[in-house]
């Protein structure tokens, strides 16, 4: 059974749709058979409804990979701190082949390697997928925390890239992702009622 997490996360450094400046983003993690996916869509970059149709600009992409890094990271090293035994219970036992397999959809549907000078940022993420072959059995929280520098060095890369565009192309992939982020968030707020509704229906709260 999937559960919802909705966290709301301080960004201190660079905020990949705000610029340079703190923000506080809401973020979700769906988590699935053990598997967490962070961010609203990380592996899609638009609503569900909209991936066939959606044609983001570069720049756009750009932020939206660089969010999905930095929420990936935040789930990684979070994981980190807990105990073997806790990461299982909680649902944070990030497998080695789900870690790959998020990788690869990423890239896959960012098309980030068709990103101007993203090549550095494409050998950070798959420099994930080179962690986790390098053993078997569960991750140790030396190989979240190895995976977590990964994503954090893909962002700063990120960061590189889409500052290299035009002004004009930089605040158009700003307001595309303000939108899309304005309706994640709205679809959050449904399905965080539907999943508050379902709990008291079922009686899961204390009365």
């Amino acid at each position: 059974m999937s559960s919802l997490l909705v966290l709301a996360v301080a960004i201190p450094t660079w905020s990949p749709i705000f610029g340079d400046r703190g923000s506080l983003i809401g973020r979700r993690a769906i988590c699935i058979n053990g598997l967490t996916i962070g961010a609203a869509c990380a592996t899609q970059m638009v609503p569900p409804e909209r991936v066939a149709a959606a044609e983001l600009p570069q720049s756009a992409v750009v932020l939206r990979v660089a969010e999905v890094t930095s929420i990936m990271e935040d789930q990684l090293r979070f994981a980190a701190a807990m105990s073997e035994e806790k990461r299982q219970a909680d649902g944070y036992d990030f497998a080695r082949g789900d870690m790959k397999m998020s990788v690869t959809i990423l890239l896959r549907n960012s098309k980030l390697a068709s990103v101007p000078n993203a090549e550095a940022c494409v050998g950070s993420l798959r420099g994930i997928e080179k962690i986790a072959d390098a053993s078997e059995g569960p991750l140790s929280s030396v190989e979240l925390i190895a995976m977590a520098q990964q994503y954090q060095a893909a962002r700063d890369e990120l960061k590189a890239v889409f500052e290299r565009l035009p002004e004009g192309e930089r605040e158009e992939g700003r307001k595309v992702a303000r939108q899309l982020r304005t309706e994640e968030q709205a679809q959050m707020r449904v399905e965080q009622a539907e999943y508050e509704r379902g709990r008291t229906q079922a009686g899961l709260y204390a009365r």
